[in-house]
């Protein structure tokens, strides 16, 4: 793991009201190569500062920097090249593709705008090229959305993001929507991914098992306020704050009462 972080926010903050603040100094950084588990309940602020941490939200406080560059107060136009390398997969891959195209025609698009990319021939091969390193066949390149199962919607999504070649993933909440064995399917392919692209996951979630299963390190969050971090085997094991150990004692509880999304099992710890 490199010294350097890819992506970092320093003293970050959010603020909606006069007086309620998302998010609020909060320190954090992901390295190249890494995931970084971002753990806490619904409404303690994950979501916001991954949308802050790609630049889909202005700061109202502190600053942003990917690749050591301060990208937190640029304007639009400066930060337009920079997109492609900053993708986010969302939790609904469905409300991301126009209904009307194939999903082909999707990836073509993006390749076309973000890209440059003209060339048909060209074009086709990267389409393919990326279809099939998520694990799709040819025959869903002529297939709109509604007519993909929910994973190979996600499988979809994740193409897409590939035709980009982006160094840092936002993945927020990406498998809570589908089945127990779909998200097993989907989030090997994100680590195997990784492995042979080198891309940087944030990778938020309430589900403690998703982020055991995924993560180098883990971030619990609280209040708008990261209240611990560090390797995911320690803060998981060895909880220092007492929110993180109420989240592991929760997951544990709908473990046993056979309510969790994700058996452990299914993955080899990280």
């Amino acid at each position: 793991m490199c010294a350097a972080s890819i992506l970092s926010v320093e003293g970050i903050g959010k603020r909606f009201f006069p007086s309620f603040w998302a998010v609020r100094k909060v320190d954090l950084e992901i390295f190249p190569g890494e995931t970084l588990g971002l753990l806490g309940a619904s409404g303690s602020g994950k979501s916001t500062l991954g949308r802050l941490m790609l630049r889909l939200l202005r700061p109202d406080e502190g600053t942003v920097r990917f690749e050591g560059r301060d990208i937190g107060h640029l304007p639009e136009s400066k930060l337009r090249p920079l997109r492609p390398l900053i993708q986010k997969l969302f939790q609904h891959p469905e409300t991301t593709f126009n209904p009307r195209r194939t999903v082909g025609d999707s990836i073509r698009e993006t390749l076309r705008y973000h890209r440059k990319v003209s060339n048909n021939s060209q074009m086709d091969d990267m389409v393919l090229d990326c279809i099939r390193d998520v694990g799709l066949h040819l025959e869903h390149m002529d297939r709109r959305p509604g007519e993909l199962s929910g994973g190979q919607l996600q499988r979809a999504a994740l193409a897409r993001i590939l035709s980009l070649d982006p160094r840092v993933i936002v993945a927020d909440e990406p498998t809570s929507m589908l089945d127990v064995s779909v998200q097993a399917q989907i989030l090997n392919l994100m680590m195997n991914l990784q492995a042979a692209r080198g891309i940087s996951f944030l990778f938020i979630s309430h589900d403690v098992a998703v982020i055991k299963a995924v993560s180098h390190r883990v971030a619990v969050m609280h209040r708008g306020a990261v209240v611990e971090v560090g390797p995911a085997r320690d803060v998981l094991n060895n909880p220092r704050h007492s929110i993180t150990g109420q989240l592991i004692e929760a997951y544990y509880f709908a473990r046993s009462s056979r309510r969790y999304s994700v058996s452990q099992e299914a993955y080899a710890d990280r």
